[in-house]
């Protein structure tokens, strides 16, 4: 994270524990607001540092001083918070007058530093917005749309350069969905809270913008990811290596520096990835990893862990401890079972959760009760989905803000809690192989954007009651994936106001497209994947029989 950004962040993150945390910090109070009066003087200085002088070696040095001193400051207070929860009086007192005299040391480093500001011009500025030396030699002066896209990029205020540097943890295959940039954006404190607004629609707000930039790129695919172009991506990956913003480990790059604070590991096999115990890691991305046998944490100040493209996830993700880490707010990909179950009762403050879980239902269940702000799902029950049966029978009440649910595995019927999850705007039944129409209870949902039935239902045959007029008032997308359905014959007029995007995947026996197509005039794309060998003949634009139903649809796509 940029310097600028880093006292931003630490500042607002400052008032809110004295706000929240009131009785915590009631022995530190004076000495909080006296740092924090120090942060914002090292703000408002940044601020009119001319960034064409950042590739003066001073000013870079200078800024490397500040940010480490942040970071001293934002371990303090996590440790602070951590300990200040003991019930023993006296050890708390104790903590206070540990604390209070770090902080003391803090704030005489901070005060040698602002003492120490660079003597620089600060009244030029460079043309276009121009980045200087330490960013200029990463861009080809003959490039010209790069050249746009990075003044595009440092004209932007800083928590937005920040969410773009976050867009590119992962690696550049990997596009990213509305809501990971949002819980990772959230994770780090980067959004800018509004009076009356939810941070969720702040950070939809961000990603219009970074879109409407050619900042980032978007397709609507069955799922909207989100992308850095790739000449860009470059440049701000140099970027974040150049601040350890961002440590990118892969299979030929195993060694993490001490320092690091955020930390994206992919393409590692288990003994390429280095122990990242007692590392000051605020973040960890893990993608790609093949095996990894025991992994272990310490750093009490993660706030999100995310693991993808995992295999062998039954010895591998398990995790023990993760309890202590009470700052989390984004996980996935662990197994959780036994007293992990009940660890996870004690992250209160997770904005996304994704777990595998075979056994203990009741502990989990209770452990996701607790989660209040929870907004996004993932159940797994095997990664056998078509054998093993998802219990859905425990007593449960779902969180009551959840916008994205993901259940991956065989249901006897829909979960009863299911309809009242109104702010529901994302839905995957994966593997449930129903026999009753789940849309008889999911058209209902008033929110419901984006829903996918992968082997979801069973039948053969669906008509008008499948979509009825009336239902699903704000669907956008639609993924079916069914080995079985041969024919859906029918759509109702007015029905599917919303749709954009049809997606046939798997469907090899579906042989005619319903009636009614031709109705859901909001359609922009559709795709059959893999289409009957008689749709070429009946959809083709010259004698298809069938091509009034798909010819107002600006994009359609046929695959063997």
């Amino acid at each position: 994270m940029g310097a600028e950004a880093l006292v931003k962040f630490l500042a607002q993150r400052l008032d809110y524990l004295l706000s929240k945390e009131t009785e915590n910090f009631s022995g530190l109070s004076g000495q909080i607001l006296q740092l924090k009066s120090k942060l914002d003087e090292s703000g408002c200085f940044i601020q009119t540092l001319d960034r064409s002088k950042y590739g003066n070696e001073s000013v870079r040095q200078w800024i490397r001083e500040l940010r480490d001193t942040i970071y001293d400051v934002e371990d303090l207070v996590d440790q602070f918070i951590t300990g200040a929860n003991v019930s023993d009086e006296s050890e708390k007192a104790l903590l206070i007058i540990r604390c209070g005299s770090d902080l003391e040391s803090i704030q005489v480093r901070l005060t040698q530093i602002l003492d120490r500001k660079p003597q620089c011009d600060t009244s030029a500025s460079s043309a276009g917005g121009g980045h200087g030396e330490s960013s200029s030699s990463f861009v080809d002066p003959g490039d010209q749309s790069l050249a746009l896209l990075v003044s595009e990029y440092m004209s932007l205020p800083y928590y937005l350069r920040s969410c773009l540097m976050y867009c590119c943890v992962f690696p550049a295959k990997c596009g990213l969905s509305k809501g990971t940039l949002t819980r990772i954006w959230m994770a780090e404190g980067i959004i800018q809270a509004k009076s009356g607004e939810i941070l969720e629609d702040v950070a939809e707000e961000y990603i219009e913008k970074l879109v409407s930039l050619g900042l980032l790129e978007t397709e609507l695919d069955c799922r909207i990811e989100f992308k850095v172009p790739y000449p860009l991506r470059r440049f701000l990956v140099d970027e974040m290596m150049e601040e350890n913003f961002i440590i990118a480990c892969s299979h030929s790059e195993p060694i993490i520096p001490a320092t690091a604070r955020h930390v994206s590991i992919h393409n590692c096999w288990n003994d390429a990835i280095p122990n990242l115990n007692d590392l000051p890691i605020r973040s960890l991305f893990v993608v790609g990893i093949r095996y990894w046998e025991h992994p272990k944490f310490t750093f009490y100040g993660l706030k999100y862990l995310r693991v993808l493209h995992l295999e062998w996830m039954r010895n591998m993700v398990k995790l023990p401890g993760i309890g202590r880490l009470k700052n989390l707010q984004s996980v996935k990909g662990v197994y959780a079972r036994g007293s992990i179950s009940r660890e996870l009762g004690c992250l209160t403050q997770l904005r996304e959760l994704g777990v595998l879980n075979d056994y203990d239902v009741g502990e989990l269940s209770t452990s996701i009760m607790k989660m209040s702000g929870l907004l996004s799902l993932t159940l797994t029950v095997s990664l056998i989905f078509d054998e093993d049966l998802l219990d859905t029978s425990e007593p449960f009440s779902p969180p009551p803000f959840l916008r994205k649910l993901q259940l991956e595995g065989r249901l006897v019927s829909l979960p009863d809690w299911l309809s009242s999850t109104e702010n529901l705007t994302k839905l995957r039944l994966g593997f449930s192989h129903l026999f009753e129409n789940p849309n008889a209870v999911l058209q209902f949902l008033p929110n419901l954007k984006h829903l996918t039935l992968w082997k979801a239902y069973n039948a053969k045959q669906i008509g008008k009651e499948f979509c009825p007029a009336g239902g699903f008032p704000k669907l956008e997308v639609l993924v079916i994936a069914s080995y079985n359905l041969v024919e859906w014959t029918e759509i109702e007029k007015g029905a599917l106001p919303s749709l954009k995007y049809l997606h046939f995947h798997s469907c090899s026996r579906l042989m005619i497209l319903p009636e009614g197509l031709q109705y859901v005039t909001t359609l922009q794309k559709l795709i059959l994947f893999p289409f009957h060998g008689d749709h070429a003949r009946r959809l083709d634009p010259e004698r298809g029989i069938e091509h009034y139903k798909i010819k107002h649809i600006p994009k359609v796509r046929f695959f063997e």
